[in-house]
């Protein structure tokens, strides 16, 4: 592997997982004042939930765009980095109920 393509790699982990948390922060906390599933009306469920999927694929693109689509890799670590950000937060007691 080429210095360039691990350096493309990088920036594309980075800046996809920077935008995964920026968007999914706007759209479950800005767009409709936070998600939580005994306190939430339907609409802000949905409305929540469909922007952060928007945030997800948007960050995907993000990392496509700037490694190559045909490369997997940033995609594989933002996955791993999802599962252990959500592990830590479940075993840690941070969230109650449901993560969105």
């Amino acid at each position: 592997m080429s210095t360039k393509f691990v350096f493309k790699i990088f920036i594309a982990i980075v800046v996809g997982e920077l935008l995964l948390v920026l968007l999914t922060t706007l759209a479950q906390e800005v767009l409709v004042d936070g998600v939580h599933l005994y306190n939430s009306s339907l609409a802000d469920i949905i409305i929540g939930g469909g922007a952060t999927l928007l945030a997800g694929a948007v960050s995907g693109f993000a990392a496509a765009f700037i490694a190559g689509r045909s490369v997997k890799i940033p995609h594989a670590i933002i996955s791993i980095l999802i599962v252990v950000e959500t592990t830590y937060l479940i075993l840690s007691n941070k969230v109650s109920g449901p993560l969105w």
